[in-house]
């Protein structure tokens, strides 16, 4: 996967050194767990932790893909 300031939204921020983390919300009225696996892939490229929200209001397996991602934290 190949990263640049054009590819990724809030890549200038991340450039600067003012991203230390990458936050997702996972529940069936946010993102999916496939969108939130494109999201930590790209937080993987670039050396980023995670740390999810999820299964508050839905078991959709956002706990298990924080723990494939090695996570900080998964809320809730």
């Amino acid at each position: 996967m190949t990263i640049s300031s054009k590819s990724v939204h809030g890549y200038r921020y991340y450039s600067e050194g003012l991203v230390d983390a990458v936050d997702g919300f996972c529940e069936n009225i946010a993102f999916s767990t496939e969108q939130i696996r494109r999201v930590f892939e790209v937080a993987r490229v670039l050396g980023l932790p995670v740390k999810l929200h999820s299964e508050q209001l839905s078991d959709i397996g956002g706990s298990a893909l924080v723990a494939e991602y090695k996570g900080l934290s998964s809320d809730h």
